[in-house]
Parts: structure tokens; sequence; C-alpha cells
């Protein structure tokens, strides 16, 4: 099955990413932020079934064409910490 996993740089969405190669799926990973070391250290060894893509998922055009062909998405990005909590969850 092909995955999108957003926010997968975060805590959980890293161990979703792992999770999800060590039972034999596809993952599309999808973030805002660079990847991170632990990620990176996996696209030698999964290059034919993880692919990171930098992205703002509130482009609705860039968001379309990442998830285009993906099975199924575990939706986890999200705004860690904003200051106005009620604004940046609403907007985003």
């Amino acid at each position: 099955m092909k995955l999108a996993v957003t926010g997968c740089n975060g805590s959980v969405g890293t161990r979703v990413v792992l999770a999800a190669l060590a039972q034999g799926h596809t993952v599309v990973g999808v973030d805002n932020a660079p990847i991170p070391n632990v990620l990176s250290e996996l696209l030698p060894a999964h290059e034919a079934t993880f692919a990171f893509h930098t992205a703002d998922l509130t482009d609705y055009q860039a968001a379309l064409k990442l998830l285009k062909d993906c099975d199924a998405v575990v939706h986890l990005a999200a705004v860690r910490t904003p200051a106005d909590y009620a604004v940046v969850a609403h907007n985003t």
C-alpha cells in the first residue's frame, strides 16, 4: 500500500514512517521542515519505498500533487505550539 504521512518529521510521524516501512508499505513523507537525520539515514536503504517532500500543505495544488496515487493518508501535520491557538489552528 502507498501511504502519505503528513508531518513525517515529528515525533509521532517519524515512528509511523518507520513502522510502515517495516511492514512493507511505500511511504511518501511530507513536512514543511527539512528531513531529520533519523529519516535521512533511511533514504539509501529505502530509496524505492520512501520519498520525502518538503511542502506546505496549505498550498492546495501542492497537496493534491503529493497525495496523488496514494492509497491512504496518515495526517499528522500540525502547528506544534502556536502563539494564538484558535486563530492558527483554524487557519491551517
